[in-house]
């Protein structure tokens, strides 16, 4: 007791001083470590460079690591390795995961130099979490991490992922790897993935933006030689590789038979298909020619058309001014002939009647009587104003009028303002829809299953399919709406969860969240 009081006086120094051990041994185990393997003290950036030269993995053996550089900058910020099984792509990939996540904890790098970029989080697939009791298939295991990486990574972040669509038939995986790469280069995070799929060696190649590499295999020893090749696109070797760990020579033999079966298959349709492709893009350029005629001919039709209507409308305007001035004219006349017979008191009857022919209308003969009419003026027909030869849309042919779209205003006009155009307006394209045809792994998630006005059975299977799609995106808590009524789809959703391998635990919800009509599940971390 008394050595206790004793040291209770100075017992906040000498916490502090442990602490100050503990960190004083953490740097000079560090320290130690980096003279061990020869490391060196990174140089950080705030550009988006990643270098690291003649890098050893420190779990390697010193005596047969070999040593690489690898690079990924604001050029090519995605880096995607190739090569054979066994050949290093998964440990070339490590090495730059880890010695990044080595110099965020202050250890020096086993290598030359090294520059690292400050990425907000290190987001990662690699190896194989398959699992029977979680009911994870090797691929369903990758898409799952696959989707937690697109979900959160940023432009800042470093994402790895290994054997990119591995695990399912090879067609959909290469379309399933190439749209994640997609994705990650539109988000603008730095990649680095592995492959052996042909297609996306061929899509990296492509890209200005991406970095090809592989690693090196020897084809007269059958070994690999972990040289990291940047610029160069490996091959698998998988038949080298399968006679190395003694696959029998007539298997082999057979394989290599139908690979080259199935190439020459491949090659031949894919002859067929340019030969086809050949042959539509000649029709299409020379419909494109034709349709070129057409369009020319039907403008010079429509020009032709608009200058004689426009004509027409002037010999029509003549006339009636002309026809006006005549009718002035008469009229004028007739009132001298009136004003004249007034002042004529004692005229005999043969002067008066003589007076009287002078107010007979005159006959008058204009231009030739047309025998054609008007074309009947449509909805979406193309008009011209005949004052000003605008040209508008007829948006619908009223009783007394029509509604004409003129740039973009609705005007009304009488049917005699206007006559049929030939000419073409352009037409406005639709503002771009998006439609999700299917649900996507990707998408907006509910936390809510609402199971109300459903059968047991289709409520039961509609539970399950909720549960299976709340793991894959990761929900940790969620609330199944199942109402009161008679109990039975509460009970039954009670069972389900209870008998489920996911489920932490679950409660009926608080009264402001549904009462006994729902319950509140948390899953298992």
């Amino acid at each position: 007791q008394q050595l206790s009081a004793s040291t209770k006086s100075v017992s906040d120094a000498i916490l502090g001083d442990l602490e100050t051990i503990g960190v004083l041994d953490a740097l000079y185990a560090k320290a130690r470590w980096g003279q061990a393997h020869d490391g060196c003290v990174p140089r950080f950036t705030k550009a988006r460079d990643l270098s690291i030269k003649r890098a050893r993995h420190p779990l390697i053996d010193a005596h047969t690591v070999v040593a690489n550089d690898y690079a990924l900058g604001q050029n090519k910020p995605t880096l995607l390795i190739t090569g054979p099984n066994t050949g290093g792509k998964t440990v070339s990939m490590k090495v730059i995961g880890l010695f990044t996540l080595l110099a965020y904890s202050g250890i020096p790098l086993p290598c030359q130099e090294a520059t690292i970029p400050f990425f907000d989080a290190i987001y990662c697939d690699i190896s194989d979490d398959q699992s029977v009791i979680e009911s994870l298939s090797s691929f369903s295991a990758h898409v799952q991490k696959q989707a937690y990486c697109l979900q959160h990574a940023t432009k800042d972040s470093l994402v790895l992922l290994d054997e990119i669509g591995s695990g399912t038939d090879p067609k959909e995986g290469e379309a399933l790897a190439i749209a994640i790469l997609n994705e990650l280069r539109k988000i603008g995070a730095m990649i680095v993935a592995t492959t052996h799929y042909s297609r996306l060696k061929a899509y990296g190649k492509r890209h200005e933006d991406i970095r090809i590499a592989s690693v090196g295999f020897d084809l007269e020893t059958l070994m690999p030689t972990y040289q990291y090749q940047e610029g160069v696109a490996g091959s698998s070797n998988a038949f080298a590789v399968a006679k190395r760990f003694g696959l029998p020579t007539h298997v082999l033999k057979e394989a290599r038979f139908l690979g080259q079966q199935a190439q020459r298959e491949e090659d031949q349709l894919i002859h067929d298909l340019d030969v086809q492709i050949q042959a539509a893009t000649k029709t299409r350029e020379t419909l494109e020619a034709k349709l070129k005629e057409i369009q020319a001919y039907q403008q010079q039709l429509a020009t032709e058309r608009a200058a004689f209507a426009k004509e027409k409308d002037q010999w029509q305007q003549e006339a009636d001014e002309q026809l006006n001035a005549i009718l002035e004219e008469a009229q004028q006349e007739a009132q001298a002939v009136v004003r004249k017979m007034r002042n004529m008191q004692g005229a005999k009857m043969h002067e008066l009647l003589q007076e009287k022919e002078k107010l007979k209308p005159k006959t008058i003969v204009y231009g030739q009587p047309s025998n054609t009419t008007e074309e009947p003026i449509h909805e979406g027909d193309v008009v011209e104003l005949k004052a000003n030869d605008q040209v508008a849309r007829v948006l619908r042919v009223n009783r007394k009028d029509l509604t004409i779209d003129l740039n973009g205003r609705q005007v009304h006009v009488k049917t005699n303002q206007v006559r049929k155009s030939m000419r073409i307006l352009p037409q406005l394209k639709p503002e771009a829809q998006v439609r999700i045809a299917h649900a996507s792994l990707f998408e907006a998630f509910s936390s809510e299953c609402h199971l109300i006005g459903m059968r047991l059975d289709e409520a039961r299977e509609a539970l399950y399919a909720y549960m299976s799609d709340a793991k894959i995106h990761g929900l940790k808590t969620y609330r199944i709406v199942h109402g009161d009524g008679s109990g039975a789809l509460r009970t039954m959703v009670h069972e389900v969860l209870q008998k489920s391998p996911d489920v932490d635990h679950f409660a009926l919800a608080k009264p402001q969240e549904g009462g006994s009509g729902a319950t509140v599940v948390t899953l298992k971390k």
